[in-house]
Order: structure tokens, then C-alpha cells, then sequence
């Protein structure tokens, strides 16, 4: 099992970089919350994180902790040494606890749990809402083109002519 200073910053994957999808150069990445323990509910690595926004806390599966702290002042430093230290976190601290999952055909069997709402800015929740619309919109008329496949289907057998009469036995065949 996996230990880190309770209370530490913690970076939390912006939820359009959880989803796959890239973010303008200089948007930021991350957004920091700080650490209180590991979910009981989920993998006893998932980390319990406090949106520092809005108190709430929630697991989190796309973490970066900063267990030295060296992120949480800036004493002066320049940005160019912040980043730095970000990225050192980013590739000695960095830990990806679920991954999607995908069967032999490569068809997507699981997909990680998306960033719960609280992270999310009002921009960001009314995006997620309209990917959802969308996503439902499309699953309803792949549904519709399902139903309307089988009706054609059925009309179909009752337009065609009966399969011809099969002989009851053998002796009527000859």
C-alpha cells in the first residue's frame, strides 16, 4: 500500500485530460485540493481529496501529491522554477490507480469514473451536461434505427411468398 502525508497538496487531473481530450497550452492542468486518507468505499488506493474550493470531499483516481509541500508557498521564486518543481512531482509522485479497460476486440469494456461535479467550474458542468445530451441523443436513435431495422425485417417475411410445403413422409416424396 501506498503512503502520503495526510493534508498534503494533491493535483487532481482536469476532467477534459481524465476524458482524453488536450486543453490549450496554457491552460492549467491541474487543480490542487489537499489529501485526507484513502477511500474505504473504493481501491484502498484511491485518495480522499478536499476541493479546497468548496470543502467537499470525494475519491479521486488522477492524483499527483506533493508529499514535501513544496508547492504550497511562493517564497519569490520564479515560474520557471515552480514549473519546475511541477514537474518533477508530476513524474516522481504521480499515481494512476485505474486505467481503461478493453476486451480482445478492443471494444471499450470500462472506463474510469469521470471527475465529480464539485471540481468542476460552471462552464465545465454545463460542457459535461451537453456531452451527456449528446450521448444520449445518439444512443436514442441507434435504438430507433434498431426498431425500425426489425420492423422492416418482419414486414418483410409476411410480404414473401410461404416456403413450399414439405412432404410429411417419405413415401409421398417419390
Amino acid at each position: 500500500m501506498r503512503t502520503h502525508v495526510w493534508g498534503c497538496p494533491v493535483y487532481v487531473l482536469d476532467p477534459k485530460l481524465q476524458d482524453g481530450k488536450k486543453l490549450p497550452k496554457w491552460n492549467r492542468r491541474a487543480r490542487m485540493g489537499q489529501f485526507l486518507g484513502f477511500s474505504r468505499e473504493h481501491s484502498s488506493t484511491v485518495a480522499l481529496v478536499r476541493n479546497l474550493h468548496t470543502g467537499y470531499v470525494s475519491p479521486q483516481y488522477h492524483v499527483v501529491f506533493d508529499d514535501n509541500f513544496q508547492t504550497v508557498f511562493n517564497d519569490g521564486k520564479t515560474s520557471e522554477e515552480v514549473d519546475k518543481i511541477c514537474n518533477q512531482l508530476f513524474v516522481e509522485s504521480r499515481d494512476c490507480y485505474v486505467q481503461e479497460e478493453y476486451d480482445d476486440d478492443g471494444v471499450l469494456i470500462y472506463s474510469p469514473p469521470p471527475l465529480d461535479e464539485v471540481w468542476l467550474s460552471e462552464p465545465e458542468r454545463r460542457e459535461r451536461r451537453h456531452e451527456l445530451e449528446k450521448q444520449r441523443n445518439i444512443q436514442r436513435r441507434h435504438r430507433e434505427r434498431e426498431i425500425e431495422e426489425i420492423h422492416r425485417r418482419m414486414k418483410k417475411s409476411r410480404d414473401s411468398p410461404p416456403p413450399p410445403q414439405l412432404a410429411e413422409s417419405d413415401v409421398e416424396s417419390d
